[in-house]
């Protein structure tokens, strides 16, 4: 996994021109990035995959592919033999793959094969940001860690020890992204 944004974005938004915190602020791109990418149930980084696909019924002529954008489809295999590529289509920005000419996918297990590369070159600069932003969200609340729970007389509270998902501005950037299962 690559991280999403980089430390001079990063403190850039924040305001910060020393290098006292590099190094919690390079940790925190590398967690945040990570629950971007568990939130989003999908990593960017471009990378090759291979998939398999189980065919339910007859009538199949698509299948989705688990990383997106495609960038290049290697290979597809219905049921061991392999697609010539003008035979089906390829729906990047999705990852989705579907046959042409009213065919359909072969049933059966892991009856499909698809051979990929997907994802990101250039992480899109609305992701950066959604990263940038969570970055200063939880570097901005590292001081109010130190007062999760006090306690005077009969009156005490707790202030939550994580973030529960990401903050609401992220949020609507993440939407984007997230992987519909």
């Amino acid at each position: 996994m690559a991280d999403l944004t980089t430390l001079s974005k990063v403190k850039s938004l924040i305001g910060i021109e020393t290098s006292a915190h590099d190094a919690v602020l390079s940790s925190l791109i590398t967690e945040v990035s990570s629950l971007i990418e568990g939130y989003c149930g999908r990593s960017f980084e471009a990378a090759t995959h291979l998939d398999y696909f189980d065919i339910v019924d007859e009538y199949t002529d698509i299948v989705v592919t688990t990383h997106y954008p495609i960038i290049e489809v290697y290979s597809v295999y219905d049921n061991g033999s392999l697609l010539d590529s003008d035979s089906f289509h390829v729906y990047s920005e999705t990852g989705r793959i579907q046959l042409l000419e009213g065919r359909c996918f072969t049933p059966g297990a892991a009856g499909v094969s698809v051979s990929y590369y997907a994802g990101y070159l250039t992480i899109p600069e609305d992701l950066d940001l959604a990263a940038q932003l969570w970055v200063s969200a939880v570097f901005s609340r590292r001081r109010a860690i130190a007062y999760l729970r006090e306690k005077i007389g009969d009156y005490s509270y707790q202030v939550p020890r994580v973030m529960e998902g990401p903050p609401p501005e992220v949020e609507v950037i993440l939407r984007r992204y997230k992987r519909i299962t």
